[in-house]
């Protein structure tokens, strides 16, 4: 299920930038950190197993090879252990108090939840007993100096130090099938009900393929084979197989819920909610037996809503601290694309914007638009380009820099720095219009793409070498967007300075 998708390009280039996000994300938990409870409850978690399933490879190769540790090495490699397990079980007991009696708005318990704690817990605790059964039968009496390097297992030690030896005995191999089937138990459920707990395996992956460029900036529609091929996201089949990961590694732990300016102001938008939804979407449409047909599930209205869709304001927030790199923006476009060119549906005020991009080239009503784009150029010695004028560098001031009074006066700070450094720039005046992002953002790509064309054409009339602007939406999408255009039509775009 999924549509091809070329993050599989540029290996080395992953494989460089994964090692840098495992070392920063994973093994320090720099996302996790910015929230410290669960940051410190997960990192704690995390290498609590580490160091267990570390040790369950010394152990296996010990056991098969002959070759033990043993004296002041194997006290230290057993007190390690230890500790290991008793960070991961103290953040299970974090979990837990977070998760059933705090109960914090993000987190959306599910049974999912309560059976991969339970399971945890139980792993980690038949394994204590286990080893405090093995201490009372052969250390705590004999070798009591040995039994205080296995802390976690010396507790259950004294609590079974009144059993006989043959009980002892029987216990220690009755828990000890207990534990591994436990432990294989909980392999067989991750794999066979898709638990969260499959995030140690789908996460790295998704890491892996995550996009190596700007946040949400989607992939361009040929508008030739726009025909033939679907217009955004109509069925969960058009979204790619990378974005179908995501939902898949997604955790459903709500930090980008509580990080979304739409949410915080009480707009019916979770991320969080979203991505859940489409996933549940997803599995559904996995399961229809009759293989997207008319009984298919719904996408849009069902897995998300259009208030949904259309309450996203693109900012990125969301991506900037999910700790295994799902991408939401790129899928809302995609739903809206699909909204507004297929369906033709959108909110008033987006056709309102598309209508002033449309007719006057730039987005903005109310008093912006009774300004005119050159009116911020009065009164000053600047170069302003012509048909059939040229210059090296350009300073696009952008709509917002041109049209929005208080950020005009920002324009003209710039222009007041560039001019005493001594750069020697020109500007559009009348002739910039806007760059499309609002466009694309609202999923009208064709309006983005026209715009994008006359700005290719503008710089190729005039030559230009290198663009300063100082509008960041600007950064995003002459840099990367248009030069995308750009580079598919075999054109060239220079850099973009701020």
């Amino acid at each position: 299920m999924g549509k091809p998708d070329d993050c599989s390009k540029n290996i080395r280039k992953r494989i460089r930038v994964f090692i840098r996000t495992t070392i920063v994300d994973v093994l320090f938990h720099r996302r996790f950190l910015r929230d410290p409870y669960p940051g410190i409850m997960h990192l704690i978690i995390f290498w609590g197993f580490i160091i267990l399933l570390l040790a369950s490879a010394v152990d296996a190769v010990t056991h098969y090879s002959g070759i033990h540790i043993r004296g002041v090495p194997y006290l230290w490699f057993s007190i390690i252990v230890d500790i290991g397990g008793i960070l991961a079980l103290i953040g299970i007991i974090m979990a837990a108090c977070r998760r059933y009696i705090w109960k914090p708005q993000r987190l959306n318990t599910v049974l999912d939840d309560d059976i991969g704690l339970a399971l945890i817990a139980a792993i980690l605790i038949s394994g204590y007993m286990v080893e405090g059964l093995r201490q009372a039968a052969t250390e705590i009496n004999i070798h009591p100096d040995w039994a205080v390097w296995s802390p976690g297992g010396l507790v259950f030690a004294k609590a079974f130090a009144g059993m006989s030896q043959d009980s002892l005995l029987f216990w220690h191999r009755f828990l000890w099938w207990v534990h591994s089937a436990l432990t294989i138990g909980a392999i067989i459920y991750v794999g066979l009900v898709f638990s969260k707990l499959q995030h140690v395996i789908v996460s790295p992956l998704n890491i892996f393929f995550r996009s190596l460029g700007p946040i949400g900036v989607p992939a361009p529609i040929d508008i030739e084979k726009a025909e033939s091929e679907p217009l955004g996201v109509g069925d969960i089949k058009d979204f790619t197989w990378k974005q179908l990961l995501d939902l898949d590694a997604c955790t459903n732990c709500g930090r980008c819920q509580d990080a979304c300016p739409a949410w915080a102001t009480g707009k019916p938008l979770s991320p969080r909610k979203v991505v859940q939804d489409l996933k549940v979407h997803m599995l559904k449409a996995a399961n229809n037996p009759a293989n997207q047909s008319d009984n298919a599930p719904t996408l849009i209205g069902e897995a998300p809503s259009e208030a949904e869709i259309w309450a996203c304001t693109t900012c990125g927030a969301c991506q900037e601290t999910c700790p295994v790199y799902v991408e939401h923006i790129v899928k809302i476009i995609d739903l809206r694309r699909n909204l507004v060119l297929a369906q033709n549906q959108m909110p008033e005020t987006a056709q309102l914007m598309l209508r002033n991009m449309q007719s006057r080239g730039h987005p903005w009503a109310g008093i912006q638009s009774l300004r005119l784009r050159g009116d911020w150029t009065s009164g000053l010695e600047l170069k302003i380009l012509s048909e059939g004028d040229n210059a090296d560098t350009l300073f696009w001031v952008g709509c917002t820099g041109a049209l929005v009074e208080r950020n005009v006066a920002a324009t003209l700070s710039i222009t007041r720095v560039l001019k005493a450094a001594g750069v020697d720039f020109a500007v559009l005046g009348e002739a910039e219009t806007c760059c499309g992002d609002p466009a694309r953002r609202a999923g009208y790509e064709f309006q983005f793409q026209i715009m994008a064309e006359q700005n290719i054409e503008i710089f190729k009339s005039h030559n230009i070498k290198e663009i300063i602007t100082s509008c960041p939406i600007a950064i995003i999408r002459l840099r990367m967007s248009i030069l995308g255009m750009a580079g598919f039509q075999g054109r060239s775009l220079y850099p973009v300075h701020c």
